[in-house]
């Protein structure tokens, strides 16, 4: 008799118990809710970037290396000094726009394991720290922003790591305070997905990249205009 045979291959795989997630029917009515909820918590945050956020992209390299430099050196090259307010802020909304395409992105993908996702998504959006990155438009957060998503999609293996410790040393020099506030989030994104693959000295490995950035993040800081 066969009953019931099993191999190596059915045993390791996922099968979701019954009710675990609604039915493949209501995933769209699911995401309809997360959009509805992403329109409401950015036309609540909505406003122009203050001139205060918009100064930060005018910062530049033309009287030496300085701390959050980089983004407007970077737009000296495309722009010159043309830059208007107007300009800054369409640049802005773009980069939030980025951003908030990234993040729905990556949902997409958890959605494909349960798509309960969108129904947590759309708590996230009408919550108050949203509608705060929403009205932090116009502020470097949202480029920082959008190099940790990059972190998220490279492997989580030591060339991983490397290019994840570049990127995060990119985001360092755009704004210093990035070490703190996002950094955090990569280590611990990767540390998780290399635990789970059994990485230990890929693990261990970390604590470099931790020492690096943390020296560069003190040598961008004292790097102040006399």
């Amino acid at each position: 008799m066969s009953i019931g045979k099993v191999t190596a291959e059915s045993a390791l795989e996922p099968t979701a118990p019954a009710g675990s997630a609604p039915s493949a029917h209501r995933a769209p009515l699911l995401f309809v809710l997360a959009v509805s909820a992403l329109l409401f918590g950015f036309v609540s945050g909505l406003r122009w970037p203050s001139n205060w956020a918009t100064t930060h992209y005018l910062f530049d390299y033309s009287n030496g290396f300085i701390k959050r430099g980089f983004t407007g050196e970077v737009l000296s090259y495309v722009a010159g000094d043309s830059l208007s307010y107007g300009a800054i802020a369409a640049l802005s909304f773009a980069i939030f726009a980025i951003w908030l395409s990234m993040l729905f992105l990556r949902l997409r993908g958890l959605a494909k394991i349960d798509n309960r996702i969108w129904i947590i998504t759309a708590v996230v959006l009408i919550s108050p720290g949203f509608v705060f990155q929403v009205r932090n438009i116009g502020y470097l957060d949202h480029i920082g922003l959008i190099i940790v998503f990059l972190c998220f999609f490279l492997p989580a293996n030591l060339s991983g790591l490397v290019a994840r410790t570049g990127l995060c040393g990119l985001m360092i020099i755009i704004h210093e305070a990035f070490f703190l506030m996002f950094f955090p989030l990569v280590i611990l994104e990767f540390t998780i997905r290399a635990m789970l693959t059994g990485g230990r000295g890929r693990i261990a490995a970390t604590w470099i990249a931790v020492a690096v950035l943390a020296a560069l993040t003190f040598v961008v800081a004292q790097t102040t205009l006399p």
